[in-house]
């Protein structure tokens, strides 16, 4: 399959590569991806988008640290979208995001009877698209 080189053809080629069970693939083409958003710089959405499934990706790849990390830093970016009204209790994805944040956070520094559990997101419905429109966005 042929991408573009922008962030938006490596964001799609990390979907393809975790579809196909290549982690690590989609891993550096979220990465990637993240980088050419950034040099975008107003392209906080899809950042966002992009921190989110990454944070999936690791706690598919039992990478707890990083899953909480890549959660926090797409909450940070979602509170910055222009006309959001940031995340917070009545935000359904800010809600998601802050739930598997709890859930990747290691027993021994998050009190939640759930804090460990295996429940990890595999199909493509889980995950946040570049291009959708994010709850509390006017864009």
């Amino acid at each position: 399959m042929s991408y573009s080189q922008d962030g938006h053809g490596f964001f799609t080629r990390a979907l393809d590569a975790e579809d196909r069970g290549r982690l690590d693939e989609a891993e550096t083409a979220y990465q990637q991806a993240i980088v050419l958003f950034e040099e975008e710089g107003d392209a906080l959405q899809e950042q966002a988008a992009c921190h989110y499934n990454l944070g999936h990706l690791y706690l598919g790849m039992n990478r707890p640290g990083r899953a909480v990390t890549a959660y926090e830093k797409a909450l940070e970016l979602f509170g910055r979208i222009s006309g959001s009204t940031g995340p917070g209790p009545t935000s359904s994805w800010a809600a998601s995001c802050s739930s598997w944040t709890a859930r990747a956070t290691p027993r021994s520094t998050c009190s939640t009877p759930w804090a460990s559990t295996s429940t990890r997101p595999t199909s493509r419905r889980t995950r946040r698209s570049a291009t959708s429109t994010w709850p509390g966005s006017t864009s």
